[in-house]
């Protein structure tokens, strides 16, 4: 019969500080009256997470771009519907001529 794992002392310690930890100091600053968000957010920098506007491409030049790629797809897709449109016709002439 398999062992049963035992948590060790570092997985309680982790577990601690990344649950109850964090529950405790919401708790605590709602308690006292204070936003809990509102430390955090004045620690974290507003640029953080977003683009930068030094950025060497716009975003007209991204939608041109995507647009210039699908006019492409577009034009090769009634390509290959014309195409396959003819192969059609042909195999209905053939199936004709085969019948009679």
């Amino acid at each position: 019969m398999a062992k049963k794992y035992k948590m060790t002392g570092c997985a309680r310690f982790l577990i601690f500080f990344v649950i109850f930890a964090p529950l405790v100091y919401f708790g605590v600053s709602y308690f006292r009256g204070e936003n809990p968000i509102e430390p955090i957010k004045n620690a974290i920098p507003e640029s953080w997470g977003k683009e930068s506007g030094n950025s060497s491409v716009s975003e007209d030049a991204i939608m041109n771009g995507k647009i210039d790629v699908l006019e492409q797809r577009i034009n090769a897709l009634e390509e290959e519907n014309h195409d396959l449109k003819e192969i059609i016709k042909a195999r209905d002439e053939e199936i004709k001529r085969l019948r009679n």
